[in-house]
Order: structure tokens, then sequence, then C-alpha cells
């Protein structure tokens, strides 16, 4: 679901710098029988002890804790990366006029109010699919929750203001001068760099897995659509076809149903 860490590469291929530690992350196991053993050798290639836990119910654990979802559907259809990245990156450069940055942007923290906006509608419109499956095929996927509560969760003690969705971003510590992938022109100065992975990895392994299983239960994502078009586009590819189905010709190219 996520990394146990909010971290980012020092120096690369031998040190990362952790930024925060998570309290929980959650984990899919097939078959669900291997939760533990599963869990053990993930402690271990960690190299830090971690909670393993059966409920949400944990007490005098060292973070961050390890609790089974129940379902790997839950994972595919929750995942932090795939509600928050696109939508930043979209509301960050949707209306990018070509004008070079002199300065990288901030990612998370530098954050709209419309950008949050989107976050939580792109996490409304999980849920609903969540519902929907849930009713239609009699599964238990309440794992999945609002971003918002996830954020809660995963950063208890390091936002400094809890009112918003926004302000959870702009006030969460660890994500303090984490800054946009950007590429660096001649000039010096910076454009957006369209092959980062919240482009090539949160698009078609992340969101528009999410798009098309919404699709066949019947479950309408206008906003995921919307953020899932604009970056297609800005990748040359073709996930979505025109009037929004997932069934453009570079869909072998993904993960999408």
């Amino acid at each position: 679901e996520t990394l146990p860490w909010a971290c980012r590469t020092s120096r690369y291929g031998s040190e990362v710098e952790i930024l925060a530690t998570k309290t929980q992350i959650d984990i899919g196991v097939i078959p669900r029988a291997n939760f533990r053993g599963t869990s053990a050798m993930f402690r271990r290639l960690a190299g830090t002890p971690l909670q393993l836990a059966e409920t949400e119910v944990v007490t005098e654990m060292t973070y961050p804790a390890l609790v089974s979802t129940g379902s790997f559907l839950t994972l595919t259809l929750f995942s932090g990366n795939q509600i928050v990245h696109p939508a930043i990156v979209y509301n960050a450069f949707k209306d990018w006029d070509g004008t070079f940055y002199r300065e990288k942007p901030l990612f998370y923290t530098g954050i709209s109010k419309e950008c949050a906006d989107m976050i939580e509608e792109v996490s409304e419109e999980t849920c609903r699919l969540r519902d929907a499956l849930q009713s239609k095929y009699d599964r238990d996927l309440s794992k999945i929750i609002k971003i918002y509560d996830w954020m809660k969760r995963a950063y208890p003690n390091d936002i400094g203001d809890d009112s918003s969705v926004y302000s959870i971003f702009a006030t969460n510590a660890p994500y303090a001068g984490l800054l946009h992938s950007m590429i660096k022109e001649n000039n010096g100065e910076y454009s957006p760099n369209y092959g980062s992975r919240y482009f090539t990895e949160d698009i078609p392994f992340g969101l528009l897995v999410f798009v098309g299983i919404a699709e066949l239960v019947g479950v309408s994502v206008p906003t995921s659509i919307e953020i899932v078009q604009w970056a297609q586009d800005k990748m040359g590819k073709e996930y979505l076809d025109v009037d929004g189905k997932v069934r453009g010709k570079d869909i072998s190219y993904s993960r999408a149903p």
C-alpha cells in the first residue's frame, strides 16, 4: 500500500534520508493465510522491527504496524500515490504556458486549495467504487478509507493543522521542502518532467487501473478520468479513448483490466 517511511534518495544507490516513519501500513497477501510469514520476510528486508497485527487495535508497538487488509483488491483500489500524486501534477502544470521555472516548485506543501479539493474528490470516487463493490459482490473493503483519514493515521504526530485536506498537506512536517520532479534546461531553469514516476507509474499502474475497474462496475469517476486524459497526452500515450473509456491503443502497456 505504501512505503514504511516518507523518504528521499540523498545519494543514489547508497543513502536514503528518512523523513518520517508511518505508524501503520496495510498489506495484502495471496493467500491470506500467508500474512504472518510474508510480514516476517518484510521485517527482515526492511531491517527494522515491525509490529504484526491482524486487527486495527495495536498497543506498545515499534512503528510501523503491519495490518492485513483482508483483500488484495483493497490495495489495488486504495493507494495514496494514485490518489494524490496525479492530482498534484495535474493542478501544478495543467495551465503551463511553456515559461520555465526559476526554481523547482514545492510538491506537497505547495498545493492549492483547488488541488486539495481534487485530491478529496478522487478519494470520494474511490469510496463510491468501494461501496458499489461491497454491495454488488458482498466483499469487505472497509479498509478503503478517505485520504483525510489515511493521512491522519499515517502521520498522527507530524501534522500541524488537520482541519482540512488542504491544511493536512500544507502542514505535514515530513513533506516540507519536497519538490516537484523537473527537467533542468540549458539556461539553468526548469520545465515539468512528464517522465517522472508520478506519470509513468501512478497513471498506468495506479489511477488507470482504478478507472478501469470503475468502468466495469458502472461507477462514474469523472475527476479521475479528467486527470488520466490530461496525463496520457503529456506522456504521449493513449490509455483512454475520446469517450473516456479504457480502450485506447496503449492499454497493453498498463495494468488496466
